[in-house]
């Protein structure tokens, strides 16, 4: 595999052979000297057409920590600003010779694009609301720490996803590894596509209280929620989606993401059972 745009070129046993080398390369971290050998000599470029802090500087470190030479170089203060295209922005990078490149952009397909324009190995991270495959590996990675295997787990995802490259990628990645992932939100929310990419559907979170735990003990559940926690997006004192809907629809615009427990969603979709 040359480049990394999608979860989709990968197949599980790709995915298991990432994470068991990020594994390895964990270990560096608690090192007195967290340096390795495996990229000295490279060139990497950080192409970043978004805002961002933990995916561009975790790019930068990975790569560094990896005696890789690093060049960042992001929208602002760029010829971007004057209107220079992709194509030219590739064509004058590639000139330095970059064995690989790190895009992020708001445009879906961009990294495809790029992939076809340079000799260096292309990684996505981020582009539109297409996929965001190095994110969902990161977290088949927290999950299977914490959890030991995604087989036979259970996984909700509930909230806005009709704008989350992030959700499109874990379904695929979740999907891969042998776990059931379930999408909630309302309508307006969450579309019916996402039914394509292996995931069931719901617009209400009545049926929450009876996601499976088969396979798993409460203190598993629990130690992976409070660790990694569920994207689920509420506002402090909402209980509905119905809510969250006509808020968002009247006055609210895209609403901000909160990170809750087993027993903060269960208790959520009691209110509504009893509502």
């Amino acid at each position: 595999m040359r480049h990394l745009l999608s979860i989709e070129d990968l197949d599980r046993a790709a995915i298991e052979q990432i994470i068991d080398r990020a594994t390895s390369f964990a270990l560096v971290a608690d090192r007195p000297i967290k340096k390795l050998p495996s990229l000295r000599g490279r060139l990497v470029i950080n192409l970043f057409y978004e805002a961002s802090t933990r995916t561009r500087s975790s790019f930068e470190l990975a790569a560094k920590r990896l005696s890789a030479d690093v060049l960042n170089l992001v929208a602002t203060g760029s010829s971007v600003e004057k209107g220079e295209s992709l194509r030219d922005t590739v064509a004058t990078l590639s000139a330095y010779g970059p064995d690989a490149i790190v895009i992020r952009s708001p445009h879906a397909g961009a990294p495809g694009l790029l992939a076809g324009w340079t000799h260096a190995a292309v990684v996505n991270a981020g582009d539109g609301k297409h996929q965001h495959p190095t994110q969902a590996l990161l977290d088949c990675y927290t999950l299977k720490n914490r959890l030991g295997s995604l087989e036979g787990c259970n996984i909700w995802i509930v909230g806005d996803l009709v704008h989350s490259r992030v959700a499109r990628s874990c379904i695929q990645a979740f999907t891969r590894l042998g776990a059931t992932v379930t999408v909630a939100g309302p309508p307006t929310l969450l579309p019916d596509e996402f039914a394509a990419l292996g995931a069931s559907v719901r617009h209400s979170l009545e049926d929450l209280r009876e996601a499976p735990r088969k396979g798993r003990t409460a203190e598993e559940i629990d130690a992976f929620l409070l660790a990694h926690g569920v994207r689920l997006v509420l506002y402090p004192g909402w209980t509905s989606i119905d809510e969250l809907e006509r808020a968002t629809g009247e006055k609210h615009g895209r609403p901000r993401v909160k990170l809750c427990t087993w027993d903060e969603l269960l208790a959520a979709a009691e209110s509504i059972a009893a509502s």
